[in-house]
């Protein structure tokens, strides 16, 4: 059964946001270990980043992709490190944002911190 046109376009906008560095999950420590959580951000900034993105009017907001750490700067908030695993812990870029995407500050020379 189908909705209404008018209705399906209010309820299948389409927000996608990604993290620019691993998140510090299960999945990301069972792939990279305590090396990867350390160079992690917490997922506090995804929730941030959601709540944002989501409470922004959707006729200017719909179909974009957002990168985390570029939505909780647009909203004023400067201080990174309240997401940071291990502040002083170079961050480990995100696996799917690709080249493109200048690496996070933490990191000299755009390298990932080699994982042990």
């Amino acid at each position: 059964r189908h909705l209404p046109h008018q209705v399906e376009k209010q309820w299948y906008q389409r927000r996608v946001r990604g993290p620019a560095t691993a998140i510090a999950t299960a999945a990301v420590e069972m792939l990279g270990g305590d090396a990867m959580i350390k160079g992690s951000r917490t997922p506090e900034i995804m929730a941030d980043a959601a709540y944002a993105i989501l409470s922004r009017d959707p006729a200017t907001c719909t179909g974009n992709f957002f990168i985390d750490e570029e939505v909780v700067k647009a909203e004023g908030i400067t201080d990174l490190d309240q997401y940071h695993h291990s502040p002083g812990t170079p961050l480990f870029p995100d696996f799917f944002i690709g080249d493109e995407y200048p690496a996070p500050e933490a990191i000299e020379g755009g390298e990932a911190p080699a994982s042990s």
